[in-house]
């Protein structure tokens, strides 16, 4: 559907001031429109800040406690083109009569899709990821008024603008955003957007919430434009993480390092102000914080692995197609479009449109960006030690020895969870009898999930019969192991990390962010750390066997979304190789390193069953006590499946590993 954008108003506005005896402290005034009119319910505020309000019915406003410095004064109604003005024009006039522009003469034909199109789909979802960013915060990140943003296409580049404030609520840090949209164009890589902000602070419902938010801030802080533009101004880069170096494009697309940049030689000051100049680009790495997926604005190459195992090398180049880019560092790439820029004293450029970003900035959005009055009072603490982060991560309130963490290769969901598994019956399926699943019965609903499925994904975010369940397989510990997910009376989704512990992998919940460790059972870091999850018996076995037991199960579809090659494992022949990818914490050699076993826990006693003494057993049922817990067990050697019930027949979980790894989590543990 095609529609003329025409909006046709002329707002005349009459404002007044009262300035306290310290200019930029308080501002009141009045608008009005062209026939005197007031005009209520039009946004007033402060750009970048927390200061704003509304206009009340008879158009008075009271703007109060303005931090020193150069700001916008923006001014807003869905009624009339906006205005964005320095604060600075209104210093020591006690009235002034602003007209604004007749919005006739922006006319434009704009191609809009409807709501429902997939069309725009599209066009929201690139909208979203420019705007938002591509940072762990932008998850939590939602556009509450979408139907304001129009967009159209002009020679293959998109481009929008908006009816009114777009509205944004950010549950990761805990505003909401109004954001004046002033520009926004999208080409291929090539994204431009400009806006105005004021923020809004949010309640939190307890104080778990309270603390995760100021922890998230401080995280958005460090290592932001922000913080880097104040620091250089300060003169203490080295000191707060920051390296400088002058760099060059080679051939197109490859940034080419030349040497260290000194401060003294990219700042000026010209009549009482800092200016930012350079010629060619500067690299700015931050190395108090470890890389993530990044954004490209430029034919930067694809990421490579930098560890050379072929499992981690497949695992980052799923991504590619992404534009992302996986590094131990936080490395931007900033270009100056003009000789030189203005910084103001709080870290903002006076002219963002001037620099051009390349490399980590660009993952960052309104997700991460913060108000002047946190930054300003972000000043670092000397005393105090930041928590330390990986991945994205922070570490907080850890249950496991930092330096026993492992960055595995790829990005946080570089190895991405199924969120919306589809199922087959099995006479749909593509699956074979020989082919290995784990197989889940949970509230009289079975379900095979194949390996070769897994191996890729390593979660399915599931539900039996309304229940959440999440399904996990770590392939370099051989363990599958399913969890209720619905945890404090709330249901969490998870992702991988891309952090391991003892070699196996942990996940984290994308509602508060915690780590949780798979055989552990156990959140190991964040809001959540110490909580355990709930066991839902799982068993590894192949296809045929598990049919024969549940012949009327569902089977994971390979119609995952993901364009993945399942009829092989990037994990090649790891399993038949006695050597690890990852060191341990401790190791046994009662065993072979990657022999199975299947381990049981029952009240804190741990015990391993190795598969190769079941199967050489001429029993398969006995009587055990374990954790002052009598058990019986029936073991199936055709499907390699080992039943543990207690007194009352109510199963207890078992699970099915690497003996390496049973040992590294349970090194007090008893052996069959």
């Amino acid at each position: 559907m095609e529609l003329r954008y025409f909006i046709g108003w002329t707002l005349i506005g009459l404002i007044t001031f009262s300035l306290s005896p310290l200019w930029a402290q308080d501002l009141q005034g009045r608008l009005l429109d062209k026939n005197g009119a007031p005009i209520s319910d039009a946004h007033i505020y402060i750009s970048n800040t927390t200061i704003g309000t509304t206009t009340d019915q008879e158009g008075y406003f009271d703007l109060k406690s303005i931090p020193q410095g150069e700001h916008s004064l923006i001014m807003s109604h869905i009624a009339f083109m906006p205005l964005i003005q320095p604060l600075r024009d209104f210093e020591n006039n006690e009235g002034q009569r602003i007209i604004m522009e007749d919005r006739v003469a922006e006319t434009a034909e704009v191609t809009i899709s409807s709501g429902k199109s997939n069309k725009r789909k599209r066009w929201l979802k690139s909208f979203n990821r420019v705007l938002l960013g591509i940072t762990p915060f932008a998850r939590s990140c939602e556009i509450e008024n979408p139907s304001v943003i129009l967009f159209w296409e002009t020679d293959g580049a998109l481009q929008a603008k908006a009816q009114d404030l777009i509205r944004i609520r950010n549950g990761a840090l805990g505003y909401r955003i109004f954001f004046l949209l002033e520009h926004f164009r999208m080409e291929g890589r090539e994204m431009q957007y400009a806006g105005k902000p004021l923020f809004e602070e949010l309640s939190p419902t307890n104080d778990k919430e309270r603390l995760r938010w100021e922890k998230n801030r401080e995280t958005a802080h460090q290592g932001s434009r922000e913080h880097f533009f104040r620091s250089l101004l300060a003169g203490n880069c080295e000191e707060e993480g920051f390296e400088i170096y002058h760099a060059r494009l080679r051939q197109g697309n490859q940034f080419e390092v030349i040497g260290p940049a000194r401060t003294a030689n990219i700042l000026k000051e010209v009549d009482g102000q800092m200016d930012l100049h350079f010629q060619g680009f500067l690299q700015v790495v931050f190395t108090k914080e470890k890389g993530v997926p990044s954004m490209a604005t430029s034919s930067i190459g694809k990421a490579k692995s930098t560890l050379g195992r072929p499992a981690e090398k497949d695992m980052i180049d799923q991504e590619a197609n992404q534009f992302r880019a996986v590094s131990d560092v936080q490395s931007s790439f900033l270009y100056l479009i003009k000789s030189e820029v203005g910084i103001d004293p709080s870290g903002r450029l006076k002219d963002p449109s001037t620099l051009k970003e390349y490399g980590y900035w660009t993952s960052e959005g309104l997700a991460d960006l913060l108000p002047l009055e946190v930054e300003n009072s972000s000043e670092p603490d000397k005393q105090k030690q930041p928590e330390p982060s990986l991945n994205g991560f922070t570490l907080s309130d850890l249950h496991i020895p930092l330096e026993e963490i492992y960055h595995g290769g790829p990005p946080r969901d570089g190895i991405p969870s199924i969120d919306h598994p589809v199922f087959h019956l099995p006479s749909s399926s593509d699956i074979r009898p020989r082919d290995q699943v784990l197989g889940v019965v949970y509230k009289g609903v079975a379900k095979a999930y194949p390996i070769r499925i897994m191996d890729w994904h390593e979660i399915v975010n599931d539900e039996f019969d309304g229940n959440k369940v999440v399904v996990t397989y770590c392939p370099l510990c051989g363990s599958g192991m399913s969890f209720e997910a619905d945890i404090n009376n709330q249901s969490r989704t998870f992702g991988v990390s891309g952090l391991l512990y003892n070699s196996d992998v942990l996940l984290y919940d994308r509602e508060t962010e915690s780590l949780w460790s798979q055989i552990k059972s156990q959140a190991v870091s964040g809001p959540e750390s110490g909580t355990m999850l709930k066991l839902v018996p799982t068993y590894f076995t192949t296809w045929g066997e598990w049919e024969k037991r549940h012949p009327t199960s569902l089977v994971l579809s390979s119609q995952t979304g993901f364009d993945r090659d399942y009829s092989h494992s990037p994990y090649n022949s790891y399993e038949w190789d006695q050597q690890l990818m990852f060191p341990v914490s401790k190791e046994s050699e009662i065993l072979k390193r990657k022999d199975k076993v299947i381990g049981v826990t029952v009240n804190g006693k741990h015990k391993a069953y190795p598969i190769k003494s079941l199967n050489k057993s001429d029993q398969s049922t006995w009587q055990d006590v374990l954790g002052d817990k009598k058990l019986s067990l029936i073991y199936d050697a055709s499907s390699e499946v080992l039943i543990v019930t207690d007194r009352g027949g109510q199963v207890v979980p078992s699970t099915t590993m690497y003996w390496f790894a049973w040992y590294a989590f349970h090194p007090d543990t008893e052996v069959f």
